[in-house]
């Protein structure tokens, strides 16, 4: 079993032996609310806690002012009118659950609690936010699940594929053979893509976790940072890859070792980013993980590399050769640029 399970499935049965020492009415309401909510992340769990107590109070408005103000209209119009209000606040208010919340209260205060809607309805919702809080409480002290964490987590696992591609584009530049073919596929985007979206989609969690800092915390711009450096890469080994493929050696050997040699200065960049990022995953903090300990060195190959386009041997290659290698440094600068750029945005942080 998961951490995670456990986790559900103690504060379940507390909040539920709790509800049954109490002896008070419908404290079943409390353990629903922590098994919808208690999932995911601290932010998840926020999110999910604020929607399922806004459709409650919501539902509950509703339910008061149908049942009260329109009992004498039909049954199936009064109950029709009330779900589609709802639904309509519900859309308004932007609940993507908190809405089907507050329609099983309007049905079920209309057809089965209606007699006792005065003791039901405070209940309800006093059940409700109780088992919100636990659940929060639970996520935050019960081996801990941050979305802040998990987001920081997430784009270490990226860069760590990207310099490993990185790595394996520096010896197809330098090595070309047989198995090459084999290598590019071994690199190839489509896994660092989809752990990208993976990681994109904690966002909304993030920022319900971060709360009112969320628009000013200093983690958002640097995470934003990385996301846009981590695209660029991406780009760039599909160019590599795929539009500019490795030239045959002859005359233009010293281009390709500056290019195998920047590739591997990249990978190592990227390889202490993730360092610092996996330092600040140790430690609960919900501060910016430390600068990398060095800058990117452009290495000594790639600066002479620039330089051999100017030699004649190497103007005596192809127009075809000579675009492709023209295409492949361009490629290379972009992404020293997404680098540079990144590390500046990290240090004034």
């Amino acid at each position: 079993m998961r951490r995670a399970d456990v986790r559900l499935a103690l504060t379940a049965g507390l909040t539920n032996g709790f509800v049954t020492f109490t002896g008070l009415a419908y404290g079943y309401y409390a353990t629903l609310a922590v098994l919808a909510v208690t999932s995911g992340t601290f932010g998840t769990a926020v999110g999910l806690g604020r929607q399922r107590v806004l459709g409650s109070v919501l539902g509950v408005l509703v339910l008061v002012a149908f049942y009260g103000g329109l009992k004498s209209l039909p049954f199936p119009l009064g109950i029709a009118l009330a779900l589609g209000l709802q639904r309509l606040l519900g859309g308004l208010l932007k609940l993507q659950v908190g809405y089907k919340v507050g329609g099983m209260i309007i049905v079920m205060g209309w057809l089965v609690h209606h007699s006792q809607l005065t003791l039901w309805v405070p209940l309800r919702l006093f059940w409700t936010v109780f088992g919100v809080l636990i659940s929060v409480a639970s996520l935050r002290l019960l081996w801990p699940s941050s979305a802040l964490r998990n987001t920081w987590e997430g784009w270490a696992d990226v860069l760590s594929q990207l310099a490993g591609a990185l790595r394996s584009a520096a010896s197809d530049a330098v090595d070309p053979d047989p198995t090459a073919q084999a290598r590019a596929n071994t690199r190839s985007a489509v896994p660092i893509r989809n752990r990208m979206m993976a990681v994109r989609s904690l966002r909304p969690a993030l920022l319900d976790e971060l709360g009112g800092s969320g628009s000013t915390h200093p983690a958002l711009p640097l995470l934003t940072r990385i996301d846009e450096c981590c695209s660029r890469l991406v780009g760039v080994l599909d160019g590599l890859e795929l539009r500019h493929p490795h030239h045959p050696m002859g005359q233009l050997t010293p281009i390709r070792e500056g290019e195998a040699a920047l590739l591997n200065s990249l990978a190592g960049q990227l390889e202490q980013w993730v360092g610092s990022l996996r330092d600040h995953e140790s430690r609960p903090s919900r501060g910016l993980p430390p600068v990398p300990p060095l800058p990117l060195q452009l290495p000594e190959p790639w600066l002479r590399a620039e330089d051999q386009l100017n030699d004649p041997a190497v103007n005596t290659a192809t127009l075809q050769r000579l675009r492709r290698v023209a295409g492949r440094l361009q490629l290379l600068r972009q992404a020293v640029d997404a680098m540079e750029s990144t590390e500046r945005q990290w240090q004034r942080a």
